[in-house]
C-alpha cells in the first residue's frame, strides 16, 4: 500500500524508499506500531475484543472512588447466563419425554468487601425483569430462597448471611451498583429499593464488567467450581473444547430441574463458605460472624432495616394500582379486575365508597389467585381472591399472561371448568410426543415456559407452607406451654397409676 501510494505521487524510483531494498517495510511497520500504542484506547476493541477493552480500564494505576472500607458498604449486582444445560421430564402419551431447557439466567448482589454473596435468584426466561432483581434485593435483605431443590443441604462451611441470624434477616446496606439496562432504570427498582433498604444506586455502562469485578469475578469462580464440570456444560463459546453437545448430554443425565436449582445453590453456598485470599484467609461467613462478635474490637454497626409500616409491600410483592369497579343500578357489587380476570373479597363487596377509586394491590409474584389491596391512605381494605378457573392451581403473573396470549392466537383451547394451568401443562406434553424438526424448534419456548411454571409453582408452594408454620408458631407460646386438662384432674395422680399397675 505505502509504495502504491507513492508511486501514485509520481515520486521516481531512484527516490526513497522506492530505492531501496525492503522499501520502506520496516519504517511502516515501526509507524504502525506507534500509532496503535498511541491509540491503544480506541482500537483495543476492534482489534482484540471487550474482554481485551474491559482489562485494560483496570490496569491504569487509577482507582475507583468507590471504595468499601466495611461490610455492607457497596453491593454489587448483575445478571449472567450459566453456561450449563438442564432437562426437565414432561409426562407425554408416550411415557416421560426429557427435554432440554433454555440456559438459566443467574442474578447475583455481592457484598464488594467480602466478596459474599447475599441473594441470587436462577430463572429459565430469555431475560430478566425489573420483579426479578427486587426478588433478590429481598433475598440480600433477609429473605431466605424458596427455590425447589432437589435437596437443601450444603457444606457445613457454606450457606447464607440470613442463615446466621440476627442482624442479617433484615439488614441494609449503603450502596447499590449496577448497570444501565433497562430493568435496573425501572421504577420500581429505583423508588421501592431506596425507600425500603434506604441505599443510594451507582449506575454504571452496560457491559462494562470491570466497574463490578466483584460479582463478574464470582460469576466465573462458580463456572469453574461447579457448571464446567457437569457434562452438559456449553462452555465459554461455541469453540470451547469442554462443550460437547450439552442438549444430548442435559436428556442423557437426565439432570431434572430441581437438580439444576440445587446444583446453584450449592455452589453459591459453598462459595460463602471457602477461604481466600479476600478475607486473608477467613471464610465470608465466619468473618461475618467474627463482626457480630466484634473479635476485632471495631465495633461494626450493622444497617439492620426496621419493620416496614402499615400499607407498605415488602419487596417481593410487586405494586399494581386497581381500579375499583361495580355499579349500585346493576346490582354489580365492588370488584377489581386485574390481568383479565375479577377479583372479590367480602369487605370490599360491602365497600360501596370506593367505587370508581384507585386502590394499590400488594401481589405475590408466584402466586396471583389472591393478593392485599389498600385504599389511597395506606389503610387495609380487603384481601381478594379470583373467581372461577384461575383459583385452583398457583401460578404467576407471566404464566397467565402467557396462557392468554396462546388463547387469544388460537394455539390453546381451554374447556369449560378446567383449570388453565393444567390444560396447558397437557398440551405442552402432546406437543413434545409429536416428534418433527419443525416442531422441536416451535417447542422451545413451551419447554421454557414450562420449566418457569414448574418452578414458580413450587416456590409458591413453599412460600405457602413457610407463612403457615409462621402463623402456627406464632399463636402458640412455646415459652409458657398452656398446661393440659390432665394436670388438675385426680383421676390421673401418680398414686392411682401406680394402684392400677399393681407397684
Amino acid at each position: 500500500m505505502l509504495i502504491t501510494l507513492h508511486r501514485a505521487a509520481t515520486i521516481p524510483v531512484t527516490a526513497w524508499p522506492l530505492n531501496a531494498q525492503k522499501r520502506g517495510k520496516g519504517a511502516a511497520y515501526s509507524y504502525v506500531g506507534r500509532f496503535l500504542d498511541a491509540r491503544y484506547d480506541d482500537i483495543v476493541a476492534t482489534h482484540y475484543g471487550n474482554k481485551a477493552k474491559a482489562k485494560s480500564r483496570t490496569g491504569t494505576g487509577i482507582e475507583s472512588r468507590l471504595r468499601a472500607t466495611r461490610t455492607l458498604d457497596i453491593v454489587e449486582l448483575d445478571e449472567h447466563r450459566c453456561h450449563f444445560i438442564g432437562a426437565i421430564g414432561i409426562p407425554t402419551p408416550d411415557g416421560i419425554r426429557w427435554v432440554p431447557v433454555g440456559r438459566v439466567m443467574l442474578i447475583l448482589a455481592v457484598d464488594r468487601r467480602l466478596g459474599t454473596v447475599l441473594g441470587y435468584k436462577a430463572i429459565f426466561r430469555r431475560e430478566a425483569d425489573s420483579d426479578d432483581v427486587l426478588d433478590v434485593l429481598h433475598m440480600a435483605c433477609g429473605a431466605r430462597s424458596t427455590h425447589l431443590c432437589a435437596n437443601d443441604g450444603y457444606p457445613a462451611t457454606g450457606g447464607f448471611p440470613c442463615d446466621l441470624g440476627s442482624p442479617f434477616t433484615s439488614c441494609g446496606f449503603n450502596d447499590l451498583l449496577m448497570d444501565n439496562a433497562l430493568i435496573h432504570l425501572a421504577v420500581p427498582v429505583l423508588a421501592r429499593a431506596r425507600d425500603i433498604i434506604g441505599c443510594d444506586v451507582n449506575f454504571g455502562p452496560v457491559a462494562m464488567f470491570e466497574r463490578r469485578p466483584v460479582v463478574e469475578g464470582i460469576f466465573g469462580a462458580l463456572e469453574r467450581a461447579g457448571f464446567h464440570r457437569i457434562q452438559s456444560t456449553t462452555g465459554t463459546g461455541p469453540t470451547d473444547p469442554v462443550r460437547q453437545d450439552p442438549e444430548r448430554a442435559a436428556t442423557v443425565q437426565k439432570l431434572t430441574l430441581a437438580e439444576v436449582l440445587g446444583l446453584i445453590h450449592a455452589v453459591i453456598a459453598d462459595h460463602n463458605g471457602k477461604r481466600g485470599k479476600r478475607n486473608f484467609g477467613s471464610e465470608p461467613l465466619e468473618r461475618l460472624r467474627s463482626l457480630v462478635a466484634d473479635e476485632d474490637s471495631l465495633g461494626m454497626i450493622f444497617p439492620e432495616l426496621p419493620p416496614l409500616p402499615t400499607g407498605t409491600a415488602a419487596l417481593n410483592l410487586s405494586l399494581v394500582p386497581l381500579k375499583v369497579r361495580g355499579s349500585r343500578k346493576s346490582g354489580r357489587r365492588a370488584y377489581v379486575y386485574f390481568e383479565e380476570e375479577e377479583y372479590f373479597g367480602t369487605e370490599l363487596a360491602r365497600s360501596w365508597e370506593l367505587l370508581n377509586q384507585q386502590v394499590m394491590a400488594h401481589v405475590d409474584r408466584n402466586d396471583i389467585r389472591r393478593f392485599d389491596i389498600f385504599n389511597e391512605s395506606g389503610a387495609w381494605v380487603d384481601t381478594v381472591s379470583v373467581r372461577g378457573r384461575w383459583k385452583a392451581s398457583a401460578h404467576s403473573r407471566d404464566v397467565r399472561r402467557h396462557i392468554n396470549k396462546l388463547v387469544r392466537d388460537g394455539y390453546l383451547r381451554i374447556p369449560y371448568g378446567e383449570d388453565p394451568v393444567h390444560v396447558h401443562l397437557e398440551a405442552v406434553a402432546e406437543r413434545l410426543g409429536k416428534r418433527g424438526g419443525k416442531d422441536e424448534v416451535a417447542t422451545k419456548a413451551a419447554v421454557n415456559a414450562h420449566a418457569e411454571e414448574t418452578r414458580v409453582r413450587a416456590e409458591a408452594s413453599a412460600t405457602a407452607a413457610s407463612r403457615g408454620l409462621r402463623d402456627v408458631m406464632a399463636k402458640v407460646d412455646v415459652s409458657n406451654p398452656e398446661p393440659g386438662p390432665e394436670a388438675d384432674d385426680e383421676d390421673w395422680s401418680l398414686v392411682e397409676l401406680a394402684a392400677i399397675n399393681g407397684d
